[in-house]
């Protein structure tokens, strides 16, 4: 019955410490390692600076004009959706960089060139919530 016990209190520690936002300085995270689009439904503002992001896979989005997307790999490589001037929309190939002091999350283009900074406020398997603090 000890065993029994204990086997789970060891699951339930396990699940609940899964739900944590990154935890280190390292690229990525078992759950930011994924395809994340933007979720713009679910914000009350379009143009708010805090915007909800989903796994691109979870759902059918809507149509939309533009839909902000980002891929992140546990390289620190990343692909994001470049805004072309023609609409001719595409997903490029960048860097990105995580602060876990900070909880920033930045985007460089592959010369390096700075494109966007994001505070995260949340992240979990189903969800990236992020804050964009500085545009380059």
């Amino acid at each position: 019955m000890k065993r029994v016990i204990l086997s789970l209190g060891f699951l339930v520690a396990v699940v609940f410490s899964c739900e944590e936002a990154l935890t280190d300085d390292s690229p990525g995270s078992a759950f930011l390692l994924q395809r994340w689009t933007h979720s713009i439904e679910e914000q009350n503002d379009v143009n708010s600076v805090i915007r909800t992001f989903r796994p691109s896979d979870s759902r059918e989005f809507a149509p939309a004009r533009f839909r902000d997307a980002y891929e992140f790999k546990e390289d620190g490589t990343c692909l994001y959706m470049f805004l072309h001037p023609t609409d001719a929309h595409s997903m490029k190939n960048g860097t990105y960089t995580y602060d876990a002091e900070k909880k920033t999350l930045r985007i460089f283009s592959t010369d390096g060139d700075f494109l966007k900074e994001f505070t995260l406020h949340q992240l979990n398997h189903d969800v990236l919530v992020m804050e964009l603090t500085e545009l380059g």
